[in-house]
């Protein structure tokens, strides 16, 4: 039995890790105005995005993404903050501050 109780505990031991934190995200974040589903890899046939469809390729292609507003300017402010546009005062394209506390998505990575 104790040598049982000294291999669980050298197994337990030995597998704790923190390099949790220590270890970046491997994002690549591309972000467009007016930007549609008009690629080749979402099956467009008048338009080639050779670079886009390897990138989809070995990432992750969205087939149902939605926008938080139908205008560029509030979607880019909900997608930074990850706020609601109309928290942040940029729903009808007008300015405003970010509040103080506000963490931007760069900030988390």
């Amino acid at each position: 039995m104790p040598v049982y109780f000294f291999v669980l505990l050298t197994t337990l031991l030995t597998s704790c890790s923190n390099d949790a934190s220590s270890k970046k995200f491997n994002v690549l974040w591309i972000i467009i105005d007016d930007q549609s589903p008009w690629h080749s890899v979402y099956g467009n046939k008048l338009v080639s995005t050779p670079n886009i469809d390897k990138l989809a390729s070995e990432g992750v292609l969205f087939k149902r993404a939605y926008s938080e507003s139908p205008v560029c300017s509030p979607s880019r402010s909900a997608i930074i903050t990850g706020s609601h546009a109309i928290r942040l005062g940029t729903h009808d394209h007008r300015s405003s501050r970010t509040p103080d506390n506000q963490i931007f998505l760069p900030e988390e990575f």
